[in-house]
């Protein structure tokens, strides 16, 4: 990950749940869109990489039979921990410590991270994510769209406020079109994805989240995409 990510986002649960207007409702759209097109099963062994405050473990852990959970800020690692489960790992870190995991889970959730990745560091873990996955295992990617972005932007920077100190702190975010993200699958090796967006209706979004939204009838929220080895 870039300059700015850890900074931004080692937050407590208070700080995590106050990231903006936006975000409850980007969580929703993607959740419906994952129990719609993703088959979770008693035995599956989930990653759930850049995991967060554990939102994924928090709705799966009881439906499969392990999760290993990361990311790479201490602090939320710590929160998950604290929750208890028994079927779940926590485990602060980044690629390096997907290692030993050869051909291991049979689903992956990378939810709302990519856009922190460089080509460069998000090639890199996808050519990972497909070597630790069973075969016909799957991979799921959620990617804000661009559009639907409404903070400060400049290049390859957005500029946010931190959510306890209210501070200006610049974070690499880095959008992908569809266009993008089949071409990074490509060329870590997959070959059977499919890759879309999440739409909605302009007039059925909160006025709060259109801010810096173009005037569009219907809006980009997500970029999502299912991969199978």
């Amino acid at each position: 990950m870039e300059t700015g990510v850890k900074k931004y986002f080692n937050l407590s649960e208070n700080d995590w749940n106050n990231r903006g207007r936006s975000v409850p409702l980007v969580e929703k759209y993607e959740e419906e869109w994952v129990e719609k097109n993703v088959k979770f099963y008693p035995e599956d062994i989930v990653l759930d990489y850049a995991c967060g405050l554990g939102r994924w473990v928090d709705i799966l852990h009881t439906r499969v039979r392990k999760i290993v959970a990361i990311d790479g800020s201490e602090l939320l690692v710590k929160h998950l921990e604290e929750k208890g489960y028994e079927n779940v790992t926590s485990i602060t870190g980044e690629v390096p410590r997907l290692s030993g995991y050869h051909q291991y889970f049979t689903k992956i959730i990378f939810a709302q991270a990519l856009e922190f990745f460089t080509d460069k560091d998000a090639l890199e873990l996808f050519v990972r994510f497909k070597d630790i996955l069973v075969d016909k295992g799957q991979l799921f990617i959620s990617s804000w769209a661009e559009e639907f972005i409404n903070k400060p932007k400049t290049g390859d920077v957005v500029h946010v406020p931190h959510p306890r100190t209210g501070r200006i702190v610049d974070v690499f975010f880095r959008p992908r079109s569809t266009k993008e993200i089949n071409e990074l699958l490509s060329k870590a090796g997959f070959r059977n994805f499919r890759t879309g967006s999440i739409t909605e209706l302009r007039n059925q979004l909160p006025a709060a989240t259109l801010e810096k939204v173009p005037k569009r009838r219907v809006i980009k929220i997500l970029i999502v995409s299912l991969a199978e080895k």
